[in-house]
């Protein structure tokens, strides 16, 4: 076995005095090039084999990679995306506003917001034309994607 040292700042290691790179999916690597040790953005590490790969449930967006790691959306978000507090979607009961989940929705600015037949916290009376949707922020429309 070749004699090995990582170079945490730059995911390299050095072996028999060589720079050597990490395998592309390692942010870092241990002894070997292909042993992860912290794995790029989206994946997650097995530990006990070293290896990085992309297991989170982001497709469903239930679950996001958090250092490597993956982790369930917090617990107001029923959906979530690049991180756990980021919501997409709300629980019954809560409503969303901001990318965000309330059991109470805002009153900003003097303007108390309500929650429409979407769940969505929106300024009072808002409704959005064919094609466009209500912002995140609940106090305009958007043009659908």
């Amino acid at each position: 076995m070749q004699e090995a040292k990582l170079v945490e700042e730059t995911g390299e290691l050095v072996v028999d005095e060589f720079c050597q790179v990490c395998d592309s999916k390692c942010s870092t690597c241990k002894d070997e090039l292909t042993f992860c040790t912290s794995c790029q953005k989206n994946l997650s590490l097995e530990k006990s084999t070293g290896e990085c790969r992309l297991d989170c449930d982001i497709e469903n967006f239930l679950q996001v990679s958090v250092n490597g790691e993956c982790k369930g959306c917090s617990s107001g978000c029923k959906t979530c995306q690049g991180t756990q507090d980021h919501c997409l979607s709300c629980f019954p009961g809560t409503y969303f506003y901001n990318n965000d989940c309330v059991t109470v929705c805002p009153t900003i600015e003097g303007y108390r917001y309500e929650p429409n037949d979407d769940g969505l916290c929106v300024i009072p009376g808002l409704k959005c034309p064919f094609g466009y949707r209500v912002t995140p922020s609940g106090d305009g429309c958007e043009l659908k994607a």
